[in-house]
């Protein structure tokens, strides 16, 4: 499938996605979708010509969808078809870890994502996700937290707008406390790209 074919097809997924909230979506209502898609004339229409009918499914869901929330951080192959996006990185340190903090350069590593930070001083490891994601930053920050003598920071991030979940949050705060982490719980705003 031709490259500009590819970018046209997901930037009008990812379009898609944003008007419905995916993030919000239970894996039934995103099948669903899928399933729409295939069958969109600006989507599965446009596919068909280049993949077998029974292959446009797979190639929504494990291509530009599997991709989704990479793009939303500005990295991966569809990273230039999301029409949001979420601030630079350094902004979230300086959210997480306050002011004084930055972004080291060409840390910014994903799965999950994650970066080094520095106050000049000291460096310290920094992953972030979005609260369903909970299992493996912590498992990453443990990771980290082997080899440092900085504590790591986990970010379970939000979006603006969407629902804060107390209790979920509270139960987080008591695991990265008897895990030996710092967390923090950061609400991001998309933004459009253009």
């Amino acid at each position: 499938m031709p490259k500009p074919i590819q970018v046209q097809v997901a930037t009008e997924l990812y379009q898609r996605a944003e008007d419905i909230d995916w993030d919000l979506l239970t894996d039934r209502e995103r099948a669903n979708y899928y399933a729409k898609w295939v069958d969109d004339k600006k989507i599965g229409g446009i596919l068909v010509g280049y993949l077998p009918v029974g292959d446009v499914r797979v190639w929504i869901k494990d291509g530009p969808m599997k991709e989704y929330v990479r793009a939303l951080e500005g990295i991966g192959t569809y990273a230039s078809c999301a029409t949001k996006r979420f601030p630079p990185h350094d902004t979230l340190v300086k959210q997480g870890l306050g002011p004084s903090w930055d972004l080291v350069p060409q840390s910014v590593k994903e799965k999950p994502m994650h970066c080094m930070a520095t106050d000049g001083e000291h460096e310290r490891y920094v992953c972030w996700g979005a609260p369903h994601t909970f299992k493996d930053l912590i498992w990453a920050a443990l990771g980290a937290a082997v080899n440092s003598s900085e504590t790591p920071l986990i970010i379970v991030t939000t979006r603006t707008g969407h629902p804060q979940l107390t209790q979920e949050e509270d139960f987080q705060n008591a695991v990265a406390a008897r895990c030996g982490l710092r967390i923090a719980h950061v609400s991001r705003k998309l933004t459009p790209t253009g």
